[in-house]
């Protein structure tokens, strides 16, 4: 997975156990804007590259109106099953980027999905946590581990999708946080591009194509 997201930012193929340096990682934008870290944009997005694109898309975007509000929160808390209302949005964000990825047939091909529909498959929870039982339940194309995978989910009850990695930090589109990097109903104010440390981290997810017959 690391091959095709060094390859969409450029990057030349690295040996096993070789991460970028993290010079290569761009300082976290004091203000909420689109960052320095730029995806280009390829006409053939190949499957979890459209998981980054997406996720990167999004990066500005503000709650409006007070904590856990505006027509964009709503938006992807309609991806859960909860009906939309002020609650945290992390985990809604994360489901809303999959959905998104699953409207390319190219993606949903890839996936090469065998006992459920994408409607099936894809996550619909609102909790972050609730994304580790999502993916127990379908061992044909997610793993949980403990090294870096396409999503990550924080033992702060926080998730995002990972975008690059370092040596020793990581980065990740986050829905319902700010600057500082908490998640809650009272701080988390937007999408942002964030850089963590493996220490936060409760587990990580991949997404991979099912070889189930």
């Amino acid at each position: 997975m690391w091959k095709l997201i060094q390859k969409l930012f450029g990057q030349k193929s690295l040996d096993i156990g070789q991460v970028p340096s993290l010079s290569s990682l761009p300082s976290e934008s004091k203000k909420n804007s689109v960052p320095e870290l730029v995806v280009q944009k390829k006409k053939e997005p190949i499957a979890v590259e459209g998981l980054v694109e997406i996720a990167m898309s999004q990066v500005g975007v503000k709650e409006v109106g007070g904590n856990n509000r505006g027509a964009k929160i709503r938006e992807y808390q309609s991806a859960t099953t909860l009906k939309p209302a002020p609650w945290p949005w992390c985990a809604a964000f994360c489901c809303w980027i999959l959905d998104q990825w699953l409207k390319d047939p190219r993606n949903v091909a890839w996936l090469n999905l065998k006992q459920m529909t994408p409607s099936q498959w894809k996550p619909r929870t609102a909790a972050a946590f609730g994304f580790i039982e999502w993916a127990k339940k379908r061992p044909n194309t997610t793993k949980i581990l403990s090294e870096v995978g396409d999503l990550v989910v924080f033992d702060f009850s926080h998730i995002g999708i990972v975008v690059k990695v370092g040596e020793k930090n990581f980065q990740c589109v986050e829905g319902n946080t700010n600057q500082k990097g908490t998640r809650d109903s009272d701080s988390g104010d937007g999408v942002w591009l964030k850089t963590r440390t493996a220490s936060l981290v409760r587990c990580y997810i991949r997404i991979s194509p099912s070889k189930a017959q």
